[in-house]
Order: C-alpha cells, then sequence, then structure tokens
C-alpha cells in the first residue's frame, strides 16, 4: 500500500516536471507580476521623463534583453548599426551633458559584462584566447592614452575625441565573437547574416541608383559621379555606410561559389552573388576595383586543378552572360544603359592612365600635401602619436574651403595609424592584421567551411589595399566589422581543432 502510495506521488512529481500545464497558473502569476511591475515603472517614467527619453530606453532595454538572449544578435545589430543603411541618426542615444550615452555603446558594454557573468558564474568558463587579445589592448590603449594626452595639450576638446573613440572601441566586439559564439550553428549565423545584410543595402542601393540625386534617401554620399575632373550626369554614385559589408560579401560569396565543394554548385548563390556585385560597383570605388583583380588572381594562385576549371568555367560563363546584357543595356536602355556603361569604363581604366599617378592635380596626388605634414607630425610623435581629431596641419587655402575643413582628415589610413596612434599603435595593429592573413592561408583548406574562412580573409586583404587612399581601418563603417571578421576566423579555426 505503501509503495502504491510513494508510486503515484513520485509519477504526480514526474508530471509536473515533464508537463508545464501544472506550473501554468504560478506561471501566469509570475508573468502578471512582471508585467505589473513594467507598467508601473513605464508610467513613472513617460511622468518624470521626456516621452524621447523613455522611447530611447525602450529601444535600449530590448537591446539588453536580445543581447542576454542571443549574443549573436548583438553582434548582428551592432553591425546593422554601423555598417548596413543606417546612419548615426539611428543610433538612438541620451545626452550625458559631456556626451551621449548610444545603443551601440550600451550592446557592447552588455556584451563584457555577459563575458563577466559567465566567467563568474560557470565554473568550466575559462576566456578564451588569441593571439590578437594583447595586440588589440594595446591598439585600443595606446589610442585612448594619445587621445587623452591631446586633450591634457588642448589639442582637442573631450567632446569632440568620443567620436572618434567610439569607433575605435567597436574594435573590441572581436572579444564578444570569441568568447560568446559558443557553436557552429551560431558562427553559421553570424556569416549568413552578414551576407544577408550585404544583399539588403544593395538592394536599398540599387533602389537609391533608379531615384537619383534629386531624391536621396540614402545615408551616405549620393552624388553625380565625377572622376579626374570629368562629370558623368545621370549617372549617380552611391556610397552608403554598408559599402563596406558589400565589399566583403562579394568577396566572400565568390570564395563559396569558387572553393565551396558542397554549396558551389547551388543555383542561389548567383543571387547574392549579383546583388553584391551591383552593389560595389554603384559606389564606383577605384581601389576596390582594383583590389578585387589582385584578389581574384589570388584566388586562381591557391586553387588546386579542379577549384581553377570551374573558376575558369565560371568565369567565362559569367563574361558571356554579362556581355548579353551588355548588349542588352546600350542597345534597349536609352541613354541610361551606356552612360553607366561608358562611366564605369572611364573610371575604371582610369588606373591604367599614367596622368592619374602623375597629374599633380588628380584626386589620389591631390592628397599629397596632406601625407607631408603628416610625416611633419609623426616624426615629432614617433611613439603614440597626436591623438584622435587633432588637427596635424594648418589651413591650406587652396585645399580648405567653407564647407570642408580638413586640418584633423587624412586619406591615407596608413598615415593615419602613424599619426594617430604612433610607432606603437601602428606595429600592433598592423601585427593583426597581417597575422590574420597568414592563418587564414594557413587553414581555409583543413577547416569544414574554410570558403568563409579565406572570403573573410580575401576581404580584410581588399580592405588593406583600399587603406592606401582610405582610413578604412579606422573608420565607424569598418571597425565593428572587421573585428567580426577577425573573431569569426579564429573561431572556424578553433572550433575545428576543437571538433565543437
Amino acid at each position: 500500500m505503501l509503495a502504491s502510495q510513494l508510486s503515484n506521488v513520485l509519477s504526480k512529481a514526474e508530471k509536473m516536471l515533464i508537463n508545464p500545464s501544472y506550473l501554468r497558473p504560478r506561471h501566469t502569476l509570475y508573468l502578471l507580476l512582471i508585467a505589473t511591475i513594467i507598467g508601473v515603472l513605464l508610467g513613472t517614467a513617460i511622468a518624470f521623463f521626456s516621452p524621447d527619453i523613455v522611447i530611447v530606453a525602450l529601444i535600449i532595454l530590448l537591446a539588453v534583453v536580445l543581447v542576454l538572449k542571443n549574443p549573436v544578435l548583438g553582434i548582428l545589430s551592432l553591425i546593422a548599426l554601423t555598417s548596413t543603411v543606417l546612419d548615426s541618426v539611428s543610433n538612438p542615444g541620451i545626452s550625458l551633458g559631456f556626451g551621449h550615452i548610444y545603443l551601440t555603446d550600451i550592446i557592447l558594454f552588455t556584451m563584457f559584462c555577459l563575458i563577466g557573468w559567465e566567467l563568474l558564474t560557470h565554473l568550466e568558463a575559462k576566456f578564451v584566447r588569441t593571439s590578437y587579445d594583447v595586440p588589440l589592448l594595446v591598439f585600443v590603449g595606446v589610442t585612448f592614452i594619445s587621445a587623452m594626452v591631446a586633450i591634457s595639450r588642448g589639442h582637442i576638446t573631450f567632446k569632440g575625441v568620443l567620436g572618434p573613440m567610439r569607433d575605435i572601441f567597436n574594435l573590441l566586439i572581436f572579444f564578444a565573437v570569441t568568447n560568446l559564439i559558443k557553436n557552429r550553428k551560431q558562427l553559421r549565423l553570424l556569416q549568413r547574416s552578414i551576407i544577408a545584410f550585404a544583399c539588403v543595402v544593395s538592394v536599398v542601393m540599387v533602389a537609391q541608383y533608379f531615384l537619383g540625386t534629386t531624391l536621396p534617401f540614402l545615408p551616405g554620399r549620393v552624388e553625380t559621379l565625377s572622376t579626374e575632373g570629368t562629370r558623368f550626369y545621370s549617372v549617380t554614385r552611391i556610397i552608403p555606410p554598408g559599402y563596406s559589408i558589400t565589399f566583403i560579401a562579394f568577396v566572400t560569396v565568390a570564395s563559396i561559389w569558387f572553393f565551396d565543394k558542397e554549396q558551389s554548385s547551388n543555383i542561389l548563390l548567383t543571387i547574392p552573388l549579383a546583388l553584391t556585385g551591383i552593389g560595389v560597383l554603384l559606389t564606383f570605388k577605384r581601389h576596390f576595383w582594383g583590389a578585387l583583380v589582385i584578389i581574384f588572381a589570388i584566388m586562381v594562385l591557391i586553387s588546386n586543378r579542379k577549384e581553377l576549371q570551374r573558376i575558369l568555367l565560371r568565369g567565362l560563363s559569367t563574361t558571356a552572360i554579362m556581355l548579353v546584357g551588355l548588349f542588352f543595356i546600350m542597345n534597349y536602355t536609352g541613354s541610361f544603359g551606356p552612360k553607366l556603361v561608358s562611366s564605369s569604363a572611364d573610371r575604371m581604366f582610369s588606373l591604367l592612365r599614367s596622368d592619374t599617378y602623375n597629374d599633380p592635380n588628380s584626386s589620389l596626388r591631390w592628397r599629397d600635401f596632406e601625407n607631408q605634414y603628416a610625416r611633419i607630425q609623426i616624426r615629432s610623435h614617433p611613439f603614440i602619436g597626436i591623438g584622435l581629431g587633432a588637427n596635424y596641419r594648418p589651413w591650406v587655402p587652396d585645399k580648405d574651403w567653407s564647407g570642408y575643413d580638413g586640418r584633423g582628415y587624412i586619406h591615407s589610413g596608413f598615415y593615419w595609424l602613424l599619426l594617430r596612434t604612433g610607432g606603437i599603435g601602428f606595429l600592433a595593429m598592423m601585427g593583426i592584421v597581417i597575422g590574420s592573413i597568414i592563418r587564414g592561408f594557413k587553414y581555409w583548406r583543413e577547416v569544414p567551411n574554410g570558403a568563409y574562412l579565406i572570403g573573410f580573409t580575401l576581404g580584410i586583404i581588399g580592405m588593406l589595399i583600399g587603406n592606401w587612399v582610405e582610413p578604412l581601418i579606422s573608420e565607424w563603417y569598418w571597425t565593428a566589422l572587421t573585428a567580426t571578421m577577425l573573431g569569426a576566423n579564429e573561431l572556424t579555426i578553433r572550433f575545428a581543432n576543437n571538433k565543437a
């Protein structure tokens, strides 16, 4: 009898653990209690604060909940806010008097809190170390110290340095990627979402191109194309915040198309390949186009026989399709198509013209004076540089005007590193980038989904090439994305070694 009663009790206990319906009343009361507390807090906030602050606070709260639920969502949120079609206005913030705290800051801070929480509450948790941790911390630390020194010397205000410093702090998302992503499923979500973001950016760019410069709705630069003094009217150049992600995604999808045995035959890959390719085209950035020539040459060099056959066959097929499309564009689109084709060809072949490199008035040589002034400052501040945002040159009447004050801006990313962070910061960042490229080439054939690893690696090479004429290594549109790629590549290698 006692055994029978004990069996019934255990059976009921088992049902309570397995069947949530036994817990529904308590669960409902719990939810009602939470909803009541949130309602009271929301009502109090509306009574004492402006609606704008309440809305921003709710957005931040939602972001924190998403980050805690799935860290990948937090990483993707940061990329969405910095490297897609959103501008700084879309990054809500609250004024603190001395500056603003923005949603991107909250996301980054929440991720570091989550890392700390896991280390404190999970005995088996360990901080994931990589070979880039120390150089990255050195780079960010030197940049911060240099900025504080510039402030103390009166070269720039505290508010003036907050924006550039925020761009650099976004590099720290690397630690969130390496420590909070735990398995291949999360990593694949991150990699594929980057490509999906790029496709969205490209679609919006195409829509903006058809609307032209008369109805600019896309953040960034929407302007009439001009190449070495020649303006191409009705041809629109579009450089949104997400131009960075379209380039990276195009290189990555091309790598998958050429090198991934399982996915290379998927005809659907041509959709993101075409979309991101169009996105790269509409930026009319010559250094990207030139970088793609070098990247595809590298792809040929690292290919085995089967991959080389695939590259050549698909290259010929793509060329044939492009020729058919070119014939259609030139003959059946009125003046719209021929102008786009001729302007693109003129801009591409300007890379082969001697005037581009010899004419002092060309857009490339126009910037030489920046490097001359920068070298003076670099010699005077060789170790930690002059600090973020500080002016490094005087007002130059022929170069500056009422609508443009370039005394604090330099086009060369390499000079930017030496100027702003000195030799210490330059060596630290170059060590990270070059190390990642070496490891990418070393391991891409040994890991699952190696096409993503080599794609991101080649994308970093493209970024490094573009750094000659634009400070991509420090720009808002690039820092979080670059750090995410570095972290994703390290995870790809680590998961393969650990059989995760």
